[in-house]
């Protein structure tokens, strides 16, 4: 996410907005129980749910070539702050 803020110049919490529904569908794939327990605490009954709402609140996109997400995957696997996730995606995730 640091490299939408870095290279895009996208504010660190929209880059997390525009980023989340993709992570939370890595969650629902690999820890159903987790991402289930996500979207009770936020009262939605499903990720679609949660992708209508973000859709409303992140009106335009960011174009990003496949080079440059190819790069910044690159990029951000080798942080530290992969580590601090529950669900550690691989660099093809990203």
């Amino acid at each position: 996410m640091d490299w939408l803020t870095y290279f895009k110049g996208i504010d660190h919490g929209g880059a997390n907005g525009l980023l989340m529904s993709e992570y939370l569908r890595l969650v629902e794939q690999r820890k159903p129980e987790l991402a289930e327990k996500i979207l009770a605490a936020l009262g939605l009954p499903s990720l679609d749910r949660f992708r209508e709402g973000t859709g409303l609140l992140f009106t335009s996109k960011e174009k990003i070539s496949k080079e440059e997400i190819l790069r910044y995957s690159g990029k951000a696997i080798k942080t530290g702050n992969i580590g601090n996730c529950i669900v550690k995606p691989a660099e093809e995730d990203i």
